[in-house]
């Protein structure tokens, strides 16, 4: 990474970004269930408030949808048309469940730090980082779907 940059974005190379993508894409369907119940109890741990978004969901199997969102999203991360339509998707499904935009960010946050230990390829940090950045938008654009009035 280059030192001097202000901003950790400019540094990244396409094969870091790679990298991340092949080794989640890699994961075995048991693997990223687990991935996503360690984010769940960590996203609910640090974040206690959004537990009432969790009401009337067994933990386990949102974590069986999230995995599965994930792969999904994986499989199109190359493809911002196709991808737009899964987020669209997702995102829909989440209309009314009174999700504000600071959730999506911490939703993110975790889950970035979460993927980020799945990998040994990366320095953790900077696999956060590159994670942070790929999912952010995806975060903002269902921010605005499930706010949407």
């Amino acid at each position: 990474m280059n030192a001097t940059s202000n901003s950790h974005q400019d540094c990244w190379s396409d094969a870091e970004r790679s990298t991340l993508i092949e080794d989640a894409c890699a994961l075995t369907a048991d693997q990223m269930d687990e991935i996503c119940a360690v984010f769940y109890a960590e996203l609910l741990q640090r974040h206690p408030s959004l537990r009432s978004h969790f009401e009337r969901v067994a933990v386990p199997q949102q974590a069986a949808r999230l995995s599965s969102s994930i792969r999904l999203m994986l499989d199109y991360i190359r493809d911002p048309q196709k991808l737009g339509g899964v987020v669209v998707s997702v995102g829909v499904s989440h209309i009314g469940y009174g999700i504000a935009s600071a959730e999506y960010a911490a939703f993110v946050d975790v889950l970035a730090g979460v993927l980020s230990r799945s990998q040994a390829r990366l320095p953790p940090e900077e696999a956060r980082s590159i994670w942070k950045r790929e999912f952010e938008p995806i975060a903002e654009l269902m921010a605005i779907i499930t706010n949407e009035k």
